[in-house]
C-alpha cells in the first residue's frame, strides 16, 4: 500500500488493508487507474467484500491478524459468486482473492451496459478466475453449489446521501415497496444456491430496517457473527463493530457510507469440501489400481470432470468427423454429383473445425481448475502428513526425499492424470465415434474391430509388466540421484572444508549411472511396444484398405471409393490414438501473481435511511488495492 499511497499522493485508509484516501485532485489522472490496476472506492464497499473474504472468520468465530486478503482462509477450488456485481468494484476485490486462493468467481448482472462496467473493472483478472454473465440473478442455476456469495442486494441508496444528497427527493416511500420483495426474492434464491459450508455475504447501503435486520430475519437463513469476519479483514477487535451479528458503517462514525453488512449460512458448519485431507489421501489411494485412486481423488469435482469430458468429446469431433465428409466429397465427385453437395460438405468442415477453439477454452479451464485443484489439495495434505510423522521417522529419511515427494512426485501424479485425460479421452471419442459413423456407412465392416481391439489388448497385457518394473525401477533411480544431490549441494560447505569432493561426486557418479541404466532398459521397453504397435496397425491398415479396395472394385457390400478413405482413415486415427496424438492439448502455465488496485464506490445507488440524516462535508475518494498478498502488487501483469 505504502507505492500507491506514495504515487496517488495520499494516505493509507483507517480500515481497509487496500485502500488510500485522496486529499483530492482527479484520480483518473493516476497511473495505476488509467491502466486499471487501481480504482475509486469507497472504504465502506472495501470492507462488504472483505467481509466475504474473511467469512472463514466468522465461521471459526475468532478473529485473526489481518494481512489483507491473504489474511484469509481459502481451500483451492472454491466457487465463488456475486449475484448483483455492476458496476464490479467489489467483484474485482473478490476475484483478486479468489485468484490468489485458487477459486473461480462468476458475476452476475441483468444488464448489459453493467456487465460491460464489471467486464472492465475485471480486465486485470485473468479469464480462468472471473467470468461475467449477463443473466437474472433470481434464476441463476449453475451446475454447482457456491462456497461464498456476494450478495449486494438493489436497495433506495440512501446510504450514500453524503455523495449523491439528491436521492433524498428522488426517493419516496414507494419505491420501498418493490425493493422489498426484490431483496427478499434474492436472499431467497441464495441460499439455495449455497454450498454446505458455504457462506452469504447480505450487503446493502443503506440503514433501513426494512431492507437490512427485516431481510435477513425473514429469509431462514443463519446468521453469522459479522464483526469477527471485518475484524479479521482489518486487524481490529470484533467490540469494535458494535454489538452484532451485523456490521452497521456509518459516515459520522467511520468515515463511510453507510453499509449493512451481514454473513449467513444455512445452518451447517463449515466443513472441507474442495481440498483432500491426510486421511482422506490415505483412503483414496491404492497403488495397485492408479485409476480408481484418481476417481476418489476427483470425487469432488464431478461436476467440472464432467463439463471437460463433454467439451473435449465436441472439440475432438473433428478426428472422426472430418473422414466422413472427405468420404462424401470424394463420392460426390466420382459419381458427378451436384456442386450443392460439394458446397454443403465444405461448409460442415468449416463448421467443425472452427468449433475446436472455444471448446478447447471450456475444456482447458475446467481441467485445469481440476489439475491445479488437486495439485494444491495433494501438497497440502502431504506436507500435513509429514508433520504428523515421528521425529524418528525424519531422522532416518533425506530431506531431498521429503521435498522430491511434496515437489516432484506430485508434479508428476498431476502431468499424468493430465495425459490420462489427453489420451483416454481421445482414444475413447475415437474409437467411439470411428464405431457409429462406420456403423452408419458400411456396418459390415464393423468386424473388422473385432480383430483391432483384442490385438490393441493383446499388446498392452504383454508389455504392461515390463513397463510397470521398469517405470518404478526408473523412479527408484532418480529418487536416489535426487537425494543425491541435494545432499550434495547442502554439505557443498562442509565437502570443500574437509577436501572430500572427490567422494561427492564419485557418489553422484554412482546414482546418475544408475539413472542411466535404468532409463535405457525403460526407453528399450518403450520402444518395444511402440514398434509392436506400430507393426500391428499398420498391418491392420493395409489389409483393411486392400480389402475394401476389393470390395469396392466388385461393388460387393454397396461400398464406395469415398467408404474406402473413410475406413482407411480411421485406421490411421486408431494408431495415432496408440501413440497419444490429440487435439489442443492445454499448455502447462505457471498460475500468475495476482494483485489488485481498483475502483470502488462508484457503485449501483443504494441503502436509504429512515429518520436518518446524511451529514455534509466533501465526499471522500478512496484508492484501495485489491491486494491479495502484500501492499500493492499489480493485477494482471504477469508472475
Amino acid at each position: 500500500m505504502k507505492a500507491l499511497a506514495l504515487e496517488a499522493g495520499g494516505s493509507p485508509t483507517v480500515y481497509s488493508p487496500l485502500g488510500v484516501t485522496l486529499p483530492g485532485g482527479a484520480p483518473g489522472e493516476i497511473a495505476s487507474v488509467a491502466d486499471g490496476t487501481a480504482a475509486v472506492q469507497d472504504e465502506g464497499s472495501q470492507l462488504a467484500a472483505l467481509a466475504l473474504v474473511h467469512a472463514d472468520a466468522a465461521l471459526t468465530a475468532r478473529a485473526r491478524p489481518a494481512d489483507a486478503v491473504t489474511g484469509s482462509v481459502i481451500d483451492p477450488g472454491e466457487r465463488w459468486l456475486d449475484m448483483c456485481a455492476g458496476p464490479g468494484g467489489k467483484a474485482a476485490l473478490l476475484a483478486a482473492a479468489a485468484a490468489e486462493g485458487m477459486a473461480t468467481l462468476d458475476a452476475l448482472e441483468l444488464h448489459d451496459h453493467r456487465a460491460d462496467l464489471v467486464r472492465r473493472s475485471l480486465k486485470a483478472i485473468p479469464d480462468a478466475v472471473a467470468t461475467v454473465h449477463r443473466a437474472d440473478a433470481r434464476t441463476w442455476s449453475p451446475a454447482e453449489p457456491y462456497d461464498r456469495i456476494l450478495l449486494d442486494a438493489p436497495c433506495t441508496g440512501l446510504g450514500a446521501l453524503r455523495r449523491r444528497p439528491e436521492a433524498r427527493w428522488r426517493r419516496s416511500i414507494d419505491d420501498l415497496d418493490d425493493l422489498v420483495d426484490l431483496q427478499h426474492a434474492l436472499i431467497s434464491h441464495a441460499g439455495s444456491l449455497l454450498a454446505p459450508g458455504g457462506v452469504l455475504a447480505y450487503v446493502t447501503c443503506s440503514p433501513v430496517l426494512a431492507e437490512t435486520l427485516d431481510v435477513v430475519e425473514g429469509s431462514g437463513l443463519v446468521t453469522l457473527d459479522t464483526r469477527v469476519a471485518v475484524a479479521s479483514a482489518t486487524g481490529t477487535e470484533p467490540a469494535d463493530w458494535g454489538r452484532g451479528p451485523h456490521v452497521q458503517l456509518w459516515p459520522h462514525v467511520h468515515g463511510t457510507d453507510a453499509m449493512f453488512i451481514q454473513a449467513l449460512d444455512a445452518g451447517t458448519s463449515m466443513t472441507p469440501k474442495a481440498t483432500l485431507t491426510p486421511d482422506r489421501v490415505v483412503e483414496a489411494y491404492d497403488g495397485a489400481e492408479p485409476l480408481r485412486t484418481l476417481t476418489r481423488l476427483l470425487g469432488h469435482q464431478r461436476g467440472r470432470v464432467a463439463a471437460a469430458t463433454a467439451a473435449f468429446v465436441v472439440k475432438h469431433s473433428p478426428v472422426w468427423v472430418m473422414p466422413l465428409v472427405t468420404a462424401m466429397i470424394i463420392d460426390a465427385v466420382v459419381e458427378h454429383a451436384p456442386l450443392r453437395e460439394l458446397v454443403i460438405a465444405g461448409a460442415v468442415m468449416v463448421l467443425v473445425v472452427a468449433q475446436n477453439y472455444p471448446t478447447s477454452l471450456i475444456y482447458i479451464r475446467q481441467l485445469s481448475i481440476v489439475l491445479r485443484t488437486l495439485e494444491a489439495s495433494l501438497r497440502l495434505a502431504l506436507t500435513r502428513r509429514l508433520q504428523e510423522l515421528s521425529i524418528g521417522y525424519h531422522r532416518r529419511t533425506s530431506a531431498g526425499t521429503l521435498q522430491a515427494k511434496v515437489i516432484r512426485d506430485v508434479e508428476q501424479v498431476v502431468e499424468a492424470t493430465r495425459q490420462t485425460f489427453d489420451t483416454g479421452l481421445a482414444a475413447a471419442t475415437t474409437v467411439v465415434g470411428a464405431l457409429v459413423l462406420t456403423a452408419f456407412r458400411v456396418p459390415e465392416f464393423l468386424l473388422v474391430y473385432l480383430l483391432v481391439v483384442p490385438l490393441a489388448a493383446t499388446l498392452v497385457l504383454v508389455t504392461r509388466r515390463a513397463m510397470r518394473s521398469r517405470n518404478a525401477q526408473f523412479r527408484s533411480r532418480m529418487e536416489e540421484m535426487s537425494v543425491r544431490v541435494a545432499e550434495m549441494t547442502h554439505l557443498i560447505p562442509v565437502t570443500r572444508a574437509h577436501a572430500s569432493e572427490d567422494q561427492e561426486n564419485a557418489r553422484v557418479d554412482e546414482a546418475v549411472s544408475r539413472v542411466r541404466v535404468a532409463g535405457m532398459e525403460l526407453d528399450i521397453v518403450n520402444g518395444r511396444f511402440g514398434a509392436l504397435s506400430w507393426i500391428g496397425f499398420q498391418v491392420m491398415s493395409v489389409l483393411c484398405l486392400v480389402g475394401a479396395g476389393v470390395l469396392a472394385w466388385y461393388g460387393i457390400w454397396g461400398i464406395t471409393a469415398g467408404d474406402v478413405v473413410l475406413l482407411s482413415s480411421y485406421f490411421a486415427q486408431a494408431h495415432r490414438v496408440g501413440d497419444g496424438a490429440r487435439v489442443g492439448r492445454p499448455r502447462h502455465r505457471q498460475r500468475p501473481r495476482v494483485g489488485a488496485v481498483h475502483r470502488r464506490g462508484v457503485g449501483r445507488g443504494r441503502g436509504r435511511a429512515q429518520r436518518w440524516q446524511a451529514h455534509d462535508g466533501a465526499p471522500a475518494r478512496t484508492h484501495h488495492a485489491r491486494q491479495p498478498h502484500r501492499p500493492v502488487r499489480r493485477r494482471g501483469r504477469g508472475p
